[in-house]
C-alpha cells in the first residue's frame, strides 16, 4: 500500500510540473507578443509625433479674403405693351 501512495504522489508531482511549465511557457509567449505590439505602437507614435511637429513647424499661409463685387443682374427679357385693353362700361 505504501508503494502505491508513493507512485500516486510522483504522478501528481509530474502532472503539477507539466501544468506549471505549460502555464509559464504560455505566459512567456503572451508577454513576448504584448511587448512586440507595444514596440510597434511606440514606433508609430514616434512617427506620428514627428509628422505632427513638422506640420506645426511649417506655417500654413492663411488666404486673405478678397472682396468680390456682387454680379449685376442682366435683363433676360423686356416686356412690351402691344395693345391697351378696351374697357367697356357696364350699363
Amino acid at each position: 500500500m505504501k508503494k502505491s501512495h508513493n507512485t500516486l504522489i510522483i504522478v501528481l508531482l509530474v502532472v503539477l510540473i507539466v501544468v506549471a511549465g505549460t502555464a509559464i511557457v504560455l505566459q512567456y509567449n503572451q508577454n513576448k507578443s504584448v511587448a512586440a505590439a507595444r514596440d510597434e505602437l511606440q514606433s508609430e507614435v514616434y512617427t506620428l509625433r514627428g509628422e505632427l511637429q513638422a506640420a506645426l513647424a511649417t506655417p500654413t499661409p492663411t488666404p486673405t479674403p478678397v472682396a468680390t463685387p456682387a454680379p449685376t443682374p442682366k435683363p433676360t427679357a423686356t416686356l412690351k405693351a402691344t395693345a391697351t385693353p378696351k374697357v367697356t362700361p357696364t350699363p
